[in-house]
């Protein structure tokens, strides 16, 4: 399975699916990765990002759990 890339605005591929990450480094000085994973963080249940993904079956384990980032 290959995952999808999108493109930010400073000019780096990113990607949610399987966890997600980042497919080249920017060489930009206005690099708008952190901004990215900031809001695109890996559900503590599932792996998925949490803001892209489907979380139903997740929402009630999750209801007691802080945010937690894995990078």
């Amino acid at each position: 399975m290959s995952r999808t890339y999108g493109s930010l605005e400073c000019g780096c591929y990113v990607s949610c699916e399987g966890g997600g990450g980042l497919l080249t480094d920017c060489e930009s000085k206005n690099c708008k990765f952190e901004e990215y994973s900031n809001k695109h963080w890996p559900c503590k249940i599932c792996g998925e990002c949490f803001l892209c993904g489907n979380h139903t079956n997740c929402l009630e384990d999750l209801k007691d759990m802080g945010r937690v980032r894995v990078g």
